[in-house]
């Protein structure tokens, strides 16, 4: 679980970064805190506005990034967390594509998940068919 908090800024993207902040499910505001807590995996089906929101706050003086109870303040070590994310979501796109491709014979760009017989399909398999669908459609 990470957590992306920053506090009020004078900066004109303020209000963007809070609206981005929104977008996530457990999203705490305060009086002068905006805190984000993000399960990876809506880190990684929502890596557009992640993306966005932490590059937008992550100089600002209030900034934090908290990952496995550890708090980062400077510039260097949120990017490095932040680039491991992305390698990680990287590899579980490729993943997730790889495996549905295998299952249908057939590539991501033609695969229309609507012509999918889903009776057969065990819980694991149609969550990694939700995911993709939720991915490609952002």
């Amino acid at each position: 679980m990470l957590t992306l908090s920053f506090g009020k800024s004078t900066s004109p993207k303020f209000r963007d970064a809070v609206k981005l902040a929104e977008k996530f499910t457990s999203c705490v505001k305060t009086d002068n805190r905006t805190s984000v807590l993000l399960p990876v995996k809506e880190v990684f089906e929502k890596w557009e506005y992640f993306n966005q929101l932490f590059w937008t706050v992550v100089d600002w003086k209030e900034t934090t990034l908290m990952y496995e109870d550890m708090t980062y303040h400077s510039h260097t070590d949120k990017t490095r967390i932040f680039y491991a994310l992305q390698n990680a979501h990287w590899k579980w796109m490729n993943y997730i594509e790889d495996r549905v491709s295998k299952l249908y014979n057939t590539t991501v760009e033609e695969l229309d998940l609507s012509k999918v017989n889903t009776k057969n399909i065990d819980d694991a398999t149609a969550d990694l068919l939700i995911d993709l669908y939720s991915i490609k459609k952002q």
